[in-house]
């Protein structure tokens, strides 16, 4: 056996042994950390936080800046006012009497109804028409007519058939010639034959408008001028309502109406009765003589109605006493019959 230096066998283990030992290992990179990359959130806030401290300094400085120029005002100009002039001080007020004020303004009575002006309200042109018209129908129907009641009675109360109807009633009511009823809707029968010529003609107009015009607003009435043939005013053959409109139309209509013709009322006594809506009471008016057959018509036409027929006979029918009495006997029958009122309008020369 080879007997091995103690030394080369200690250089052998240690040989073998120095990998293990000596391994070193090598340099890497280095980890993050927070000092290596602030946070981008805590930098804004910090920001934040520096303005608004600046801006709280700033804002201060100028309250300061503002208060000491008002105060340097205020104790530079004591007295200063809205444009006065001189110390501030009390305001006294000049107490003047009644005449020393009015001498200071002298009266003048155009000034005085122009500073304190009435109230008025519009004029309406067709309630003017309606007023200037009612008056002058009123006073030619008074001092051109004579009405008498000649009803065999003799009282102003009384009539054939009955007492005097007024028109006072709760529907309102209306007169032609005296003669009054009750009601809302009356018929106008009217003569206008030749023999109404001059004043008969003009006084009948007057008395018609008066009529017409004193109806309550809530009325109607039917107009029917009659000759030869009816002839019903404004050419419609309807109700016309009581408005100041209508009834400011109907007065210069009836304005317009000449006589001409015949005596024959019949047509429109038809022509009435032959409304949808009847009336309240009929107005028939002439002046002349007539068919004898027409109270029996007549009686015939109102059998279911039962309208009141207010008879007016106007002047003396003919020269002819005995045709006189005739038209006057057939007159009074018909109101009689039908529950009316007769009336004789005597005319003044």
């Amino acid at each position: 056996m080879q007997n091995v230096p103690p030394h080369d066998a200690a250089d052998t283990t240690q040989t073998t042994e120095q990998p293990t030992e000596r391994v070193i290992a090598e340099p890497g990179p280095a980890p993050h950390t927070d000092e290596s990359y602030p946070d981008p959130v805590a930098s804004v806030i910090k920001w934040v936080t520096r303005a608004s401290v600046a801006g709280v300094v700033i804002s201060l400085l100028l309250h300061v800046v503002i208060g000491l120029v008002a105060g340097w005002l205020t104790v530079r100009y004591p007295n200063a006012d809205a444009g006065g002039v001189g110390k501030a001080g009390e305001v006294e007020f000049a107490v003047m009497t009644e005449a020393e004020l009015a001498a200071m303004f002298p009266e003048d009575e155009s000034q005085t109804e122009t500073m304190v002006p009435e109230a008025q309200s519009p004029i309406d042109p067709a309630v003017t028409e309606l007023t200037e018209s009612t008056t002058t129908a009123e006073s030619l129907t008074e001092s051109s007519l004579d009405i008498e009641i000649d009803t065999g009675a003799g009282d102003i109360g009384d009539r054939e058939g009955g007492g005097l109807t007024t028109g006072s009633g709760g529907g309102g009511g209306a007169s032609f010639f005296g003669l009054e009823a009750q009601g809302s809707r009356f018929a106008y029968i009217v003569d206008r034959s030749s023999s109404m010529r001059g004043d008969k003609m003009t006084r009948t107009r007057a008395e018609l408008t008066r009529s017409v015009l004193a109806l309550l607003d809530n009325g109607e009435f039917f107009i029917v001028f009659y000759s030869d043939q009816p002839d019903v005013l404004g050419g419609r053959v309807r109700w016309r309502d009581a408005s100041e409109r209508s009834k400011s139309e109907a007065r210069r209509q009836i304005a317009r109406v000449e006589p001409q013709g015949g005596t024959k009322p019949l047509g429109a006594f038809e022509l009435v009765f032959g409304q949808r809506v009847r009336p309240d009471a009929i107005y028939f008016m002439t002046d002349g003589q007539f068919s004898n057959e027409i109270p029996d018509r007549l009686v015939a036409l109102n059998a279911k109605s039962e309208i009141p027929i207010h008879c007016i006979l106007f002047g003396e029918p003919s020269r002819n006493s005995a045709a006189s009495s005739e038209v006057r006997t057939m007159m009074r029958r018909i109101a009689a019959d039908s529950g009316g009122q007769f009336r004789h309008v005597s005319v003044t020369p």
